[in-house]
């Protein structure tokens, strides 16, 4: 199982995008941990999976962690479609695009409306 989130945002410099997933590091001002990489990290590795960090100033970042389902300690992943349907109401200004793809079927959901597709 493959989960890849790319954004366009301002990116990262190769500092930062190192430190990434240390669970005592954050940009956010005011806190002092930031656990949602770190988690994202332990919870691939448990499977025999792992995460990367690719990020360019300017130009955005791509987060991608890998998971062996099969593993017993492999997370449950809840609920993808209220998760999805969650994200497109509280923020309807960012555009979402989730492509499932298994041997058997492909399914695209963009809340921009570009394409719904299903194989």
């Amino acid at each position: 199982l493959t989960l890849s989130i790319r954004d366009d945002g301002r990116g990262m410099d190769a500092e930062t995008a190192r430190r990434a997933t240390d669970p005592f590091f954050t940009t956010k001002g005011g806190k002092r941990v930031g656990l949602g990489l770190p988690f994202l990290a332990q919870a691939a590795e448990e499977t025999g999976g792992r995460l990367s960090v690719r990020s360019a100033e300017g130009r955005g970042t791509a987060v991608r962690a890998v998971f062996r389902p099969s593993h017993p300690d492999m997370k449950p992943q809840g609920d993808v479609v209220e998760t999805l349907a969650a994200l497109v109401t509280a923020h309807p200004e960012i555009r979402f695009v989730c492509d499932v793809k298994t041997r058997d079927m492909e399914f695209v959901f963009d809340s921009n409306g570009d394409r719904t597709t299903t194989r």
